[in-house]
Parts: structure tokens; sequence; C-alpha cells
């Protein structure tokens, strides 16, 4: 992964389908998992995932996370 960025890995099988490389600081994603992991590592039974979006006036954050965990962030979609 190029220095200063962050990879997303799209995973089929053993084989890699497709991949993206992102600068945190123009794209900050935050990537939630369901419960405790040691890596964030998502299976077909995580596939649809939601997706939240918070502005400010000078930046947007996005959390994204398993649809089947959505009640563990009920806190993000309430506000």
């Amino acid at each position: 992964v190029p220095s200063g960025k962050k990879r997303i890995l799209f995973i089929h099988g053993t084989d890699i389908v497709n991949y993206v490389d992102y600068e945190p600081i123009s794209f900050p994603l935050f990537i939630y998992v369901c419960g405790p992991s040691k890596q964030y590592e998502f299976f077909t039974k995580d596939d649809p995932f939601i997706v939240f979006k918070s502005c400010n006036k000078s930046i947007c954050i996005y959390a994204f996370a398993p649809y089947r965990c959505r009640e563990d962030f009920k806190h993000l979609y309430n506000r």
C-alpha cells in the first residue's frame, strides 16, 4: 500500500477481484465490525453494509458496518 494510504481488498475465494487505495485525509472512512475482532475481515453473511455520513462545516466522515449488526450502531443513525 502506498505511503499515507489505506487499502480495501475485495476477495472472492482466494482471489483478489478488486481493490481501492485511498487517502484517509481526503476520504475519511471508518470500518466497523460486529463485536470484537482482530482484523477487518468480512464474508458473504456481511452483505449488505450500511454507511453513515456525518458532516460539519469543513469535512464529512463515513462509517461503514455490516447491516446485520445495525443495532450495535443505532447511536449513529438515531442522531
